[in-house]
């Protein structure tokens, strides 16, 4: 949703609710003691402290057969039923002093006869900090920038190399290579063809010192040294998010390449690489760049060529290389927006209790999502300000004391995305802030029971996208490594730039986007009345979903009855160009298949392990668009907004796109237009079944418990 949308929900507020209503639908959602029964308790926060029924909808299957097929055929990671942190059954499991689940890996030996004329090595297997250690006991220690620790069921801990510029410095240290040697890594490396990545390099590109070990852009294993002359590539790709262990000898002029101990090109070459100036490198070229963008474990540099059964003995079994679920992946949740604005604690007319919880659980939601300020909870420096931090832990705890999973979702408001994303040195100390927040979800709850969504529907970020959700993603990797992270696409959370974004090797990382396409209907009024203005968009009336020229044009005078003559050529222009569709089609069923389907080919391209949720969607319905200043007209119809969630809804869970519906205690909610229009709240234990949406529901496919 457009960042603006949140200036209309202050409007919400001051215009449209009672105290009283406003805990049964706006802010507090149902349980305020002052609707409830006398003898009813809630606990509230302090600083103490499938669808079951028949389908009323029409349903159509939108996928196309080819992909129906592809689809059947894999196992989708939101339907697995293994909700482990990526180790194996076999691996031994135990519990930390937090209270949280870490596991033990079986150890890697090396026969130690292998290791002779080993020049340097590391092993990568540190599992936290900057420094890596030489495997030799020698003193190749390097630095680690913008490296990422991930577990891996074969090597334990690796070191991810995904950020852009990330890389391990090995400052006044250098081998010399000469007319023999060997170099050999472990690697993964997730599929793309849009760089080159290097694993191991030496001295600055184009130097006569200089040489590297990398894929070419096509994913190509390769060896190159400005010295040698007649170097080829391997001829073998090796970009497809599985572990192979690669190396290169050199003897006698014989360069050959050996992929998983097995030789598979040999070249003939000329020349001596000769003694060394500028400085080796693991994971990128000089000052970062071709970064590795992958991981990487297990690097060797001998000064004799060795055999493949010299170089490793090591076997990757298949769990290394299989798709990995995520620890935290459900299907279906509802969203509860900021509770703190303000204050903390809030008004108590706007709090949410436990009896709010229990009652989204009646609702038949798998988790809910709760959405926190950062500014309420970070200071100047980006510490965590300890005087409010206790208000996410008690509202955290509300939702998992009753086995509600809850998605921590950070969502700032403009100035301060404009403040920490648009400049580089705000946003280092904005990285402190997930640094110690990520440290505070670790001390208090565990991977099965929270997900870190690092920040929703960004904007205003200085330069490429990627690198600033990398990094943040990093930082926080590095401090929470079993607990299910969310990243999020730019503009907004537009599902368009997702596609652009350079996937990490980690499993346990889910893509987030966020989605009211296309506005004209889901947002209709709020396009312009959240901005404080009026237009024809306030006093259009019941516009149509699906819709095409012909529905458009069969009730534009309906549409613009109430639109006022002066407003009328602009409007039945919009509403010509929506009949138009765009570029997936017309708006309609097949529509939101097209987009969803965009998204698993997008998954796809890199070998089907990009997890996908989409964190927000709805449509605003003719109440809330009367209260956002709808002057005349009534948006849309409720049948239409069913069946628009429906169609939307059934994409997502086609393609295996979890969702988390927006929202409970906002606008677009689950709860009953009639209620809320009348401004009354619910008696909880006694009318729920009145209270929320039935319809609603049916058409977000929950079975309500109650």
């Amino acid at each position: 949703m457009k960042l603006s949308r949140h200036r209309i929900i202050s409007i919400l507020l001051a215009i449209s609710l009672s105290a009283a209503a406003i805990t049964g639908c706006s802010r507090s959602g149902l349980s305020s003691s002052e609707s409830s029964s006398s003898d009813q308790t809630s606990s509230s926060i302090s600083p103490s402290e499938s669808r079951g029924e028949s389908d009323v909808l029409n349903s159509s299957d939108a996928i196309s057969s080819e992909d129906a097929a592809s689809i059947a055929s894999g196992t989708s990671s939101r339907e697995t039923s293994s909700k482990t942190s990526g180790s194996s059954s076999a691996n031994n499991v135990s519990s930390n002093n937090t209270g949280n689940q870490t596991e033990v890996y079986p150890t890697v030996k090396e026969d130690e006869k292998l290791l002779q004329g080993l020049i340097a090595g590391w092993n990568l297997n540190e599992g936290k900090g900057s420094i890596i250690s030489d495997a030799n006991k020698g003193s190749f220690k390097g630095n680690g920038i913008y490296t990422v620790w991930l577990n891996d069921t074969t090597f334990g801990k690796v070191l991810d190399f995904s950020t852009e510029k990330s890389r391990v410095e090995f400052s006044g240290q250098t081998v010399t290579l000469g007319n023999e040697f060997t170099i050999a890594a472990w690697m993964k490396a997730p599929p793309r063809e849009n760089d080159y990545r290097i694993i191991l390099s030496q001295g600055a590109n184009g130097a006569e010192d200089y040489w590297d070990m990398k894929l070419e852009k096509d994913g190509t294993f390769s060896f190159y040294a400005t010295a040698l002359k007649g170097t080829d590539s391997s001829g073998v790709k090796l970009n497809d998010g599985k572990w192979h262990h690669t190396s290169v000898t050199l003897k006698g002029g014989k360069l050959t390449y050996y992929i998983d101990k097995k030789a598979v090109k040999t070249v003939t070459v000329s020349g001596t690489i000769p003694a060394p100036k500028g400085n080796l490198i693991l994971g990128a070229g000089e000052a970062g760049t071709m970064h590795f963008d992958g991981s990487v474990s297990r690097v060797r540099i001998f000064k004799t060529a060795k055999t493949p059964n010299e170089i490793t003995s090591i076997a990757v079994p298949n769990s290394g290389n299989e798709m990995k679920t995520p620890t935290f992946h459900y299907n279906h949740g509802i969203v509860i927006d900021r509770p703190q604005r303000g204050t903390i604690p809030p008004p108590m007319s706007q709090q949410i209790t436990s009896e709010d919880v229990t009652f989204i659980k009646n609702m038949g939601f798998d988790h809910i999502k709760a959405i926190f300020t950062p500014s309420y909870f970070m200071n100047a420096d980006g510490s965590v300000n300890q005087d409010t931090i206790w208000y996410v832990k008690a509202f955290v705890d509300l939702i998992v004391e009753q086995d509600m999973p809850c998605l921590i979702c950070i969502h700032p408001e403009a100035d301060f995305k404009e403040t920490y994303l648009g400049n580089l040195d705000n946003f280092e100390i904005m990285l402190k802030f997930y640094e110690e927040f990520a440290l505070f979800i670790g001390e208090n709850w565990t991977e099965k029971q929270v997900a870190f969504q690092l920040m929703t529907e960004p904007f205003a970020n200085v330069g490429d996208w990627t690198y600033m959700s990398d990094r943040m993603w990093g930082t926080v990797r590095n401090v929470l490594p079993y607990h299910t992270l969310i990243t999020s696409s730019d503009k907004s959370g537009n599902m368009e730039r997702l596609k652009l974004m350079s996937p990490t090797s980690d499993s346990n990382l889910i893509y987030s986007f966020t989605t009211y396409e296309p506005y004209a209907f889901g947002f209709n009024s709020g396009n312009t009345a959240m901005n404080g203005v009026t237009s024809f968009w306030n006093y259009l009336s019941e516009i149509p979903w699906p819709a095409s020229p012909s529905v458009i044009e069969a009730n534009m005078d309906r549409i613009l009855a109430k639109v006022p003559d002066s407003m009328k050529n602009e409007a039945k222009a919009a509403m010509i160009q929506y009949g138009k569709g765009d570029s997936y089609g017309l708006y309609n069923r097949e529509w939101h298949f097209a987009r969803a389907r965009s998204l698993y080919k997008w998954s796809q391209k890199y070998g089907g392990n990009i997890h996908l949720q989409c964190v927000e969607f709805g449509a605003l319905d003719a109440v809330m668009a009367k209260r956002f200043g709808q002057t005349d007209g009534v948006g849309i119809t409720n049948a239409a907004r069913l069946q628009y969630i429906k169609d939307i809804r059934e994409s997502f869970e086609t393609y295996h796109i979890g969702w988390s519906y927006w929202s409970y205690n906002e606008t677009f909610t689950v709860l009953n237009t009639e209620n809320r229009q009348n401004n009354t709240s619910p008696v909880l234990g006694q009318d729920e079944k009145t209270w929320y949406d039935r319809d609603m529901l049916r058409a977000l496919g929950v079975t309500p418990l109650v």
